[in-house]
C-alpha cells in the first residue's frame, strides 16, 4: 500500500511540474494548426450562416 500511495504522490506531483512548465512558456504543445483547415472551416460556417438566412427569410 505504501508503494502505491507513494507513487500516485510522485505522479501527481510531476503532472504539476509539467503543468507549471508548460504554463511558463516551456515544453511542447500537442495542438497544432492546419491553416488549410482553418480556412476551409471559416468558408464553409460563413455559407452555412448565409444559407439559414436565406431560408429563414
Amino acid at each position: 500500500m505504501d508503494r502505491i500511495s507513494a507513487a500516485r504522490h510522485k505522479e501527481k506531483r510531476l503532472f504539476h511540474i509539467r503543468y507549471l512548465s508548460k504554463m511558463k512558456g516551456k515544453g511542447r504543445s500537442p495542438l497544432q494548426i492546419n491553416v488549410k483547415d482553418a480556412i476551409t472551416g471559416l468558408i464553409g460556417g460563413f455559407f452555412t450562416i448565409f444559407a439559414l438566412i436565406l431560408l429563414q427569410n
